[in-house]
């Protein structure tokens, strides 16, 4: 007999399927990440009706089908599709690059309710005019987090010690995606992907992974500078534990400035 649920979901990606239908992976409530075949969901788009549009919240109904065959979504509602977003080009980016991040670095059948407040609270502030930096740092910090992959950055991860807040690069800390965060610099000795990192960079990324609300991120006082370090940071890190760049992550540099992955930011040395 069908196994028929119900839950609330934020739509990650969307791929043609047939005429009429898409299949389409959720992040959702009760279930964690989701793929689904919703039927006749391009007619329904196409008639004038609600589709399954990519960062809408949906109230769906479906099959649930034991893997690796696609669940099949047999209604769905709108809840909400955070149009305030889409009307700047750079809150739309972050909020696709957090839908790439959430569906890349998470598995099917791994619920995690905190992923979904996390992910809904996100796009709700940037519908509500949040600037996406630093909200979209403190995002990645904490699905990192959640995920069991956030580096360590208020000590060393290695010995414990508290890391030296010299700005000159010969004493800074160092930061490696590798061994799972921040270093001193007696114990980045062996660790070949170690940068160097400003003590500003490493508490920005303490605070912002704390902090409770979106909102009250955008107060923090991030210089250009530091923003750029933090990113690089987490470029890194991601590209080592999920073993690619993500597709968006070319869109969402604070200040439109390309950063390669392999490069250097202000402030930084390899």
């Amino acid at each position: 007999m069908a196994e028929y649920c119900k839950t609330s979901g934020v739509v990650l990606r969307i791929a043609e399927y047939s005429e009429s239908s898409q299949i389409v992976t959720l992040w959702t409530k009760e279930f964690g990440k989701l793929q689904g075949i919703a039927k006749g969901a391009r007619r329904r788009k196409g008639g004038g009706g609600a589709g399954m549009d990519l960062l809408n919240l949906c109230e769906i109904v479906f099959v649930k089908k034991p893997s690796p065959a696609l669940n099949i979504i047999t209604s769905w509602q709108v809840a909400d599709d955070f149009s305030g977003l889409r009307s700047d080009l750079g809150r739309l980016y972050a909020a696709m690059y957090a839908a790439e991040f959430v569906s890349s670095a998470t598995d099917e059948d791994d619920a995690e309710p905190g992923i979904f407040r996390l992910l809904v609270s996100f796009l709700r502030a940037l519908a509500a005019g949040a600037s996406s930096y630093p909200a979209l740092l403190r995002f990645e910090l904490l699905l990192l987090e959640a995920i069991g992959l956030g580096p360590h950055v208020d000590t060393c991860v290695v010995c414990g010690r508290p890391l030296d807040k010299s700005a000159r690069a010969d004493k800074a800390a160092r930061f490696s995606p590798a061994a799972g965060g921040a270093l001193c610099r007696n114990c980045a000795h062996g660790h070949g992907d170690a940068i160097a990192v400003s003590h500003d960079a490493l508490s920005a990324m303490s605070l912002l992974s704390v902090r409770s609300r979106f909102a009250g991120s955008s107060q923090l006082n991030l210089s250009g500078g530091t923003a750029l370090q933090v990113r690089l940071l987490l470029d890194k890190h991601i590209v080592y534990h999920l073993g690619r760049p993500l597709e968006m992550r070319k869109h969402v540099n604070p200040q439109g400035a390309p950063v390669p992955l392999g490069g250097t930011a202000a402030g930084m040395e390899t």
